[in-house]
């Protein structure tokens, strides 16, 4: 199920992101992209995608590695951002920025947050994200 989640969750971000692109280009009306509907869907489909991702980190043998190249491939996209699109769409922290730093961070404290107990550990993630 998570599989198919997983790839539901990337279809939908592909798609969204050529819808983006054919709108700043003008292929397509902006006004598509632009209702309540399609931002929820929006953050839908990212969100879907994030919390996936960090559930996979559990079942990933090498979280380090992997967060470190994901880092490494967003790095080059700012890189990208920054030269080739002369700064006016940078992309300082995204998605993979996100992902990258989160493997990372989890494969330096995973063991550690193992022994704190569950009843503890949720009210204080959810403080963390209400900041």
């Amino acid at each position: 199920m998570i599989d198919i989640l997983r790839g539901l969750s990337v279809v939908l971000m592909v798609v969204y992101h050529l819808a983006f692109d054919l709108s700043t280009e003008g292929i397509i009306s902006d006004a598509l992209l632009d209702n309540a509907v399609m931002k929820f869907l929006e953050q839908l489909f990212a969100s879907l995608f994030i919390v996936i991702s960090g559930a996979m980190c559990a079942m990933s043998r090498n979280n380090l590695t992997r967060g470190l190249i994901m880092l490494a491939f967003a790095a080059g996209i700012t890189v990208f951002t920054a030269v080739f699109d002369g700064g006016s769409s940078l992309i300082v922290f995204g998605v993979l920025h996100l992902l990258g730093a989160s493997a990372v961070i989890y494969a330096l404290s995973h063991r550690f947050l193992e022994k704190i107990p569950i009843r503890i550990q949720l009210p204080l993630w959810a403080a963390v994200a209400a900041v």
